[in-house]
């Protein structure tokens, strides 16, 4: 049977956590932003709120939890990100809209401030903020004013003293927008970052998802070619507080999304059946938590923990490398593939021509099945804690249709008593390990309480 096990907890007093992420380089810590509030625990926090907050570094023992390191913010965190592809850079977000960058480096781990930026003329608090999955200098944020951002920072290549903004995408305003989601995943890349076209996904109050696609080059010091698609409506009560993306590794329009409502609903849509279902139905979905306000965390896809390599990143892509071998572009008699035509293989020539298919009709390359077809899936209602789903994908027919069932696997009440507020979850040898935070009043007092875990499936 699939079940939770408590490996540790520890009590914060006067903090509230609002959100927590894993060091991907020292997997035996992890970070939890906080804000400081003798007024309430409710989520989502205040605009309003002007009080200070924390960054808590904390290491997991056999079987305990110890603060390793404590950094006092003059503003509340609302929002914290690691890097994919680049696990010592730490983003985060805060009330007033600044974004403060941190580098987690040594042995043990220690975060040390390196910049605080104020992108945004809009003195909104920052709902989310994430790192692009390939390259370390872009951020996209989601504002409570319902705006969504993407944000070049200074270094990796950008010159200067200032963040730069990029796009601003189109927005869920005057609803606050709650999350965000790039892909791909750095695992999932194409080796040829140069080439892949990223998808980013926001959420919000409005009920839409917002979904924009970037075509990544390597010089992004300068706005590259992006597309907004037209918002996708899969909650119709009360908005949308989470999205996690199933990447397809082909093109982002193939992605399957998973949506958290305030209907207190767990969605799964797949975008590629949007292009031909006017109706837009979504494939499966459950409903978490058993509290009249709903108010739902995450979710999370549950995946294998990913260590970056070099490719991963832009800073050290080369678009000669691109170039065939031995291709030389100015040479009138070069023709490709007629070296060795014996073991020529037109699938793998962009340039071949189907002769069946017409004039200028490129060869019909079937797409490779990317998906797999089972994943864990992390979710959490405030009032009720956290559920473990496991999502399952078959094909209905020989025609390719696809059916999904989401059922609920375990549930976890190391947070009774409490209002969840922040989880996180990475796999590892098959070992499915998190970490998740909440608050309670207690005296009259704010306390946090924080816990590591372990899933077995």
């Amino acid at each position: 049977m699939s079940r939770f096990i408590l490996r540790a907890s520890a009590q914060i007093p006067h903090q509230v956590p609002t959100c927590l992420g894993y060091l991907p380089s020292a997997l035996d810590h992890f970070i939890v932003g906080t804000r400081t509030s003798t007024a309430n625990t409710d989520l989502p926090y205040s605009q309003g709120d002007s009080s200070p907050g924390s960054l808590r570094l904390f290491q997991i023992s056999t079987d305990n939890i110890d603060i390793a390191q404590t950094i006092d913010i003059p503003v509340a965190v609302t929002a914290l990100h690691v890097s994919p592809s680049k696990p010592t850079a730490v983003a985060v977000g805060s009330s007033d809209g600044s974004i403060r960058t941190f580098t987690a480096g040594g042995s043990p781990p220690r975060l040390t401030p390196s910049k605080t930026f104020t992108p945004f003329s809009e003195k909104a608090a920052i709902t989310s903020i994430r790192f692009h999955p390939l390259h370390p200098g872009v951020l996209a944020c989601t504002l409570y004013s319902g705006s969504v951002y993407v944000v070049r920072i200074p270094g990796h290549g950008l010159q200067g003293d200032e963040p730069k903004i990029l796009w601003t995408l189109a927005s869920h305003s005057p609803s606050p927008a709650w999350n965000l989601s790039w892909t791909p995943e750095p695992g999932s890349a194409p080796s040829e970052p140069a080439e892949v076209s990223s998808g980013i996904y926001s959420v919000g109050d409005d009920g839409n998802l917002l979904t924009s696609y970037w075509t990544l080059l390597e010089d992004v010091t300068d706005p590259n070619e992006m597309t907004t698609e037209d918002p996708i409506r899969f909650h119709s009560e009360g908005g949308v507080t989470g999205v996690a993306v199933i990447p397809s590794n082909s093109t982002p329009s193939r992605d399957v999304v998973i949506t958290a409502g305030r209907d207190g609903k767990l969605k799964i849509s797949n975008l590629l059946s949007f292009d031909l279902d006017e109706d837009r139905k979504t494939c499966v979905e459950t409903s978490i938590g058993t509290g009249a306000s709903y108010q739902l965390i995450g979710p999370k896809l549950v995946r294998e923990h990913y260590i970056p390599s070099e490719r991963d990143s832009l800073e050290t892509f080369d678009p000669a490398s691109l170039i065939p071998e031995g291709h030389e572009s100015d040479d009138e008699d070069y023709i490709s593939g007629t070296e060795d035509e014996q073991d020529y293989d037109p699938s793998t020539d962009p340039n071949y021509v189907d002769p069946d298919g017409g004039p200028g009709v490129p060869m019909d390359i079937p797409e490779t099945e990317p998906l797999q077809n089972e994943y864990f899936v992390l979710a959490g209602e405030a009032s009720s804690g956290l559920s473990m789903l496991k999502l399952e994908r078959a094909f209905a027919d020989d025609r390719g249709s696809e059916t999904w069932t989401l059922d609920g696997v375990a549930t976890f009440n190391g947070h009774q008593g409490g209002k969840l507020s922040a989880m996180d979850v990475y796999t590892v040898n098959g070992k499915i390990n998190g970490a998740s935070a909440s608050a309670a009043m207690l005296d009259d007092e704010p306390s946090m309480a924080v816990c590591a875990w372990q899933f077995e499936p």
